[in-house]
């Protein structure tokens, strides 16, 4: 088992990818995060949007087959229809420098498995170099940029959902702004158990003129795929394509015992600074704590932090979960374990699930052995046997 996963482990690093969304300008140039004067004819306006939401997905330099959670807004629309209950979710992301990127999100599940998500994401630079025409520095400059989105997800059957993402956008640098609308689209398929591919579209819309020069959205395409090899082990895979560009990537999610989780990805953005990416999760009843490290050289390391509260009871699984309690009072046990299993499968962690779970191995077991030893034994062939003290006819 350990060589098994060694393997594993070693591929995933071999051909790990990080998709990231697109490449992100800022570790070569924060200028080009709030372009003011920066930013040539056919260049990208809005870029902060190519920041990253999520340490989970950060860590792992994927998300768009595997991101069942708030953060799918981000990575992929289609993948909010996984998730299960009312969730609260905050990101700080302390960035280089003088830049942080802040979120807060609300994610509600509704009828006919149709989940809606609305989200506020910020980015804020302080203390930017300005210079005018004529490249004479004037001063220190500050810059905030705002991404207000709306999103809604349906899960059509047990094999597909989608989803899409309404943006309003708007950035500010010193007396200069920008408005913009984009849209975001995905899709998730589920062709079998814990298998998922994904793909879509990010930042398809337009923005209006900053600093005399027409506004571009850093629009880009995506795909991705997920798989989980055990209870333990998870890979996810990205790969976008953008501005003529292809960036890949993958990362692992190892669980341990559902209350730890650590993650490591590889990204090809960026060649001259640190590929790799690090983070670490904790779940403690219905609080998820979740953090990435990314350096970058001698640029340094960004900090990202995501704090979710979830409330209320998923509607699928609790009633999934009330009709496995059901049929234990009946006696039922191998049909209660069966239900048990199907709400394990959607959430590892819900209620006292490991409990019954083990309870109804044992209840199964019993049963099971109590039918086979009630079973009549079978009764021999009496058909065409000769009645005592007579022989069998002779063939003619």
């Amino acid at each position: 088992m350990k060589k098994h996963l060694k393997i594993i482990i070693l591929l995933s690093g071999i051909f790990a990818a990080g998709l990231f969304s697109g490449p992100f300008p800022c570790p070569f140039s924060c200028k080009n995060l709030s372009a003011a004067g920066t930013l040539g004819a056919g260049s990208n306006s809005f870029e902060f949007l190519l920041i990253p939401v999520g340490a989970r997905e950060t860590a792992m330099a994927a998300g768009s087959a595997t991101a069942f959670n708030p953060n799918a807004f981000w990575w992929n629309p289609g993948a909010l229809a996984y998730v299960e209950r009312l969730n609260i979710s905050l990101t700080y992301n302390k960035w280089f420098e003088n830049i942080v990127q802040q979120r807060a999100g609300v994610t509600l599940p509704l009828k006919n498995r149709q989940v809606a998500a609305v989200n506020v994401s910020m980015l804020s630079i302080n203390d930017i170099e300005g210079y005018d025409w004529y490249d004479t520095q004037s001063g220190n400059l500050t810059s905030k940029d705002y991404c207000l989105s709306y999103s809604q997800a349906k899960k059509f059957n047990k094999y597909i959902a989608g989803g899409i993402s309404l943006k309003a956008i708007f950035e500010q640098l010193e007396d200069e702004s920008n408005y913009g609308a984009a849209l975001d689209a995905g899709f998730i398929l589920n062709p079998f158990s814990d298998f998922w591919l994904s793909g879509g579209v990010k930042n398809a819309g337009t923005g209006g003129a900053f600093i005399e020069e027409k506004a571009l959205l850093p629009i880009s395409f995506f795909g991705g795929l997920g798989m989980r090899i055990n209870k333990f082990m998870l890979l996810s895979g990205d790969v976008n394509y953008m501005d003529e560009e292809i960036f890949y990537g993958s990362g692992v999610e190892l669980d341990l015992r559902d209350i730890l989780f650590l993650r490591a990805g590889y990204s090809n953005f960026a060649e001259t600074l640190s590929e790799f990416k690090l983070g670490a999760g904790w779940i403690y009843k219905d609080i998820l704590l979740d953090y990435a490290l990314a350096p970058y050289g001698k640029m340094g390391s960004t900090h990202r932090v995501d704090l979710t509260f979830k409330f209320g009871e998923p509607v699928l699984i609790e009633k999934l979960y009330r009709n496995a309690k059901k049929l234990y009072s009946q006696n039922k046990y191998q049909q209660a374990l069966i239900e048990f299993n199907k709400v394990k499968s959607l959430d590892r962690n819900y209620k006292k699930i490991r409990i019954w779970l083990e309870r109804m191995k044992k209840e199964s077991f019993l049963e099971k052995s109590l039918e086979k030893s009630q079973a009549p034994e079978p009764q021999k062939e009496t058909l065409n046997q000769p009645e005592p003290g007579t022989s069998e006819p002779a063939e003619e």
